[in-house]
């Protein structure tokens, strides 16, 4: 049985309302900082449930959701689904070229602690390349800001004694100017890659490549923070190895 309401308790309720509201501005500093705050609150309250209600009373229905092209969580989105079902290319052998935009990398190699992740759609790195030019129109004014990036990574990845360029493959977007921001924002917290910083899986410097020059890669000591972990010892801020393997 749907609620039923006093149509007319409610009408004469209202109007006793609008009724003892002031009719003229009043100064709100005569009024105490507590009770100033609490009549703030029980209004928002009243206008929220208010809102609700009027839209209760409406025999049409609202829709469910609204698509928002212009929402920066729908682009977001929408760019993050189009990076990953672009192909994987092995990160030893890329070609250079212009563009800047998203990438994520995959780890396919024998390392123990990244077992969960391997030959699965789970990135153990998201990242972006800003434009050289923030106003970029075309790829060649982003510059090879992308290749960079992910240059950079397999200099890093090289130089770390525990791993093999050949375990890695990546997947890149070149996007609009602008944009690569809020989809890497989209993609670490759909995915939180274990050498995203965001993950807070430790925090630490030194070559652990903490730093987006370096990359997140880990080097000695990254691979020694890792051991650790799986032993339950900790070196900074670390998670467990239940939770890293998630």
């Amino acid at each position: 049985m749907p609620n039923t309401f006093d149509h007319a308790k409610l009408l004469s309720a209202l109007r006793s309302l609008l009724e003892s509201l002031p009719q003229k501005p009043i100064d709100s500093s005569t009024l105490q900082a507590a009770k100033l705050k609490q009549l703030r609150i029980s209004i928002e309250s009243a206008i929220d449930r208010l809102q609700q209600f009027l839209l209760e009373l409406d025999p049409i229905k609202q829709p469910l959701y609204v698509l928002d092209p212009s929402d920066p969580n729908v682009v977001g989105q929408l760019i993050a689904d189009t990076l990953l079902v672009q192909p994987r290319h092995p990160l030893e052998s890329l070609p250079k070229f212009y563009g800047s935009g998203i990438y994520a990398l995959y780890y396919k190699g024998p390392f123990d602690a990244y077992q969960p992740i391997v030959n699965t759609e789970t990135p153990i790195y998201i990242g972006k390349a800003d434009p050289a030019k923030h106003q970029a129109t075309i790829p060649i004014e982003q510059g090879t800001r992308l290749w960079g990036r992910l240059k950079d990574h397999r200099r890093s990845v090289e130089a770390a004694r525990t791993l093999s360029l050949d375990h890695f493959e990546c997947r890149l977007l070149v996007v609009k100017s602008a944009w690569q921001r809020t989809a890497e924002i989209y993609l670490v917290r759909r995915f939180m890659p274990v050498w995203n910083n965001e993950v807070l899986i430790c925090t630490v410097s030194g070559n652990t490549g903490t730093t987006r020059k370096h990359a997140a890669i880990p080097g000695r000591l990254g691979m020694r923070f890792i051991r650790d972990v799986r032993g339950q010892r900790k070196l900074g801020m670390c998670r467990t190895a239940c939770q890293l393997s998630r």
